[in-house]
């Protein structure tokens, strides 16, 4: 969205591997996110991988092919491999690798190990809350 406030006339097309935008969300959150894209004429190809980006366009693995002249490539967060390491050596880990920590970011099998951020996973958050999703940044 902050990509169509800067570029009002270009065509903005999101290619997204899974069945629905924000798979793990809610389906309000969904609906919510669909209808905000939609209001801004931003395309959504689900079900759609990237085989490779070109000059002028992107293919994909069905081998259709999506215009564009700039290309904005952003990923899920994956876990370090400091963590598969670490899980070896003890240190608690999800299976996806990520630290488990407490609410304060400490370790829950190590006292002496801080973890913050999209690295690790936050376990007994109040309210029963989950951890917040692999951003890249949150408050």
């Amino acid at each position: 969205m902050s990509l169509r406030a800067r570029f009002p006339t270009c065509t903005i097309t999101i290619i997204d591997s899974n069945n629905d935008i924000l798979q793990d969300a809610t389906e309000a959150c969904r609906s919510a996110l669909s209808k905000q894209l939609s209001q801004r004429r931003i395309n959504v190809l689900s079900k759609s991988r990237v085989s490779r980006v070109l000059q002028n366009h992107v293919e994909l693995e069905d081998g259709s092919f999506v215009d564009m002249t700039y290309c904005v490539w952003a990923t899920g967060a994956s876990a370090h491999v400091l963590a598969s390491s670490l899980k070896k050596r003890g240190v608690a880990c999800t299976p996806e690798n990520w630290f488990r920590v407490t609410p304060t970011l400490q370790s829950l099998s190590h006292e002496n190990i801080f973890a913050a951020g999209d690295c690790c996973s936050i376990e007994g958050l109040s309210d029963g809350r989950l951890a917040p999703p692999k951003a890249g940044l949150y408050g």
